[in-house]
């Protein structure tokens, strides 16, 4: 919740999550809703030898995956194929702009309302799950087989180096 009152504080405006809404009380109709949201620049920043502070996109650090692992049977899935299509080329690389997305909040009985971000720990998502508060710009999901990512190692600074998250909203240029 201290992010999205950053975002906000800021002058970041709130969109949502991908997701599916149902249409009309008695229709059973599923329209899919694209995400939007402010834009949001997300880097990690380490310094070099000398001190300086290197800040480099999320995205140096995420690739595809040929391959994922059932998190429950353990068995290794071979992904789509290179060969098939994916859907729009942007997708082929994790941006390092997502979308401020910002959550939601939901009743609780009597209590205060909880933050669902907080709750399930979405902040930064990579799939799209609907209570992330910063969202990738695209659908991504099982059924678009798009749930492929995975850390970059050799990317990776060494162990025990301090690293800084850095979200920063993407200002519009001005004319």
């Amino acid at each position: 919740m201290a992010v999205h009152a950053a975002h906000m504080l800021d002058g970041a405006k709130t969109g949502n999550a991908a997701m599916r809404k149902k249409v009309g009380e008695e229709e059973k109709v599923w329209v899919d809703s694209a995400p939007r949201g402010d834009p949001i620049e997300v880097f990690l920043v380490t310094t070099n030898k000398d001190g300086k502070a290197i800040e480099r996109p999320i995205s140096d650090f995420v690739v595809r995956s040929g391959e994922r692992v059932d998190k429950v049977e353990g068995a290794v899935t071979t992904a789509v194929s290179k060969t098939e299509k994916r859907g729009d080329e942007k997708e082929a690389r994790l941006p390092h702009t997502f979308l401020f997305a910002a959550s939601s909040l939901r009743d609780n009985g009597p209590g205060p309302r909880q933050f669902l971000a907080d709750l399930g720990g979405n902040v930064i998502s990579i799939a799209t799950f609907g209570d992330e508060l910063l969202c990738l710009p695209f659908h991504q999901t099982q059924e678009n087989n798009a749930l492929t990512w995975r850390v970059k190692p050799d990317a990776l600074p060494k162990v025990g180096t301090k690293i800084t998250l850095r979200l920063r909203p993407k200002k519009a240029k001005e004319k």
